[in-house]
């Protein structure tokens, strides 16, 4: 139960068929957004980042933690001026410990241990950082690799600052990751 979830309505069964009525979001995915418009501004992607680090947070602090496992801009909606909905719950999880799981969501957005079916907290920290990679570039992020911003994507402060956070969110080893979304949203507290 948070704002920025879409929230579920009811359900049904039809046809022996399991039918889920989830709240209508008018916007578009911001992969669709960028596809539309271009990349956007380094203070649009910061402003972004911060809401869902701080969905995030809400969703790492349930007990047990619940771990999406597929944040991405296609699961990402824009409406509004800069308002923002976390769709697609289908692969989230709750965190069990020691347990292994399948590896789903989109390989670029995945992050290592995800691939190993082992995803975390930081997993999802990690999708995010390859999501505000797509934002700032339009350009699918590498799969397995620490993203960073391109030299003709660094003009500004704010974009070196981007940067930084993009990379602090993508590190392949946990140890160096970002620990979580309190950590994350102090960095940029910092921008």
């Amino acid at each position: 139960d948070h704002p920025m979830i879409v929230k579920l309505l009811g359900n049904f069964v039809e046809d022996h068929r399991a039918y889920l009525v989830l709240e209508m979001v008018k916007g578009e995915s911001l992969k669709r957004h960028v596809e539309r418009t271009g990349p956007l501004s380094s203070d649009s992607i910061i402003s972004i980042a911060g809401e869902v680090l701080t969905l995030l947070s809400y969703l790492h602090g349930l007990s047990p933690p619940l771990v999406h496992r597929d944040i991405s801009p296609d699961n990402l909606m824009y409406y509004g001026d800069k308002d923002i909905k976390l769709i697609d719950f289908n692969v989230a999880r709750e965190m069990e410990s020691g347990a292994t799981r399948t590896v789903v969501g989109k390989h670029n957005y995945m992050a290592p241990e995800q691939f190993k079916g082992r995803a975390n907290p930081q997993s999802d920290l990690y999708s995010l950082g390859a999501t505000l990679y797509f934002l700032k570039t339009a350009k699918e992020p590498l799969a397995l690799c620490q993203s960073k911003l391109p030299a003709d994507c660094l003009n500004e402060p704010k974009d070196i600052s981007l940067d930084l956070l993009i990379r602090a969110l993508t590190e392949l080893d946990l140890e160096k990751r970002a620990p979580d979304s309190a950590g994350a949203l102090q960095i940029i507290q910092e921008v």
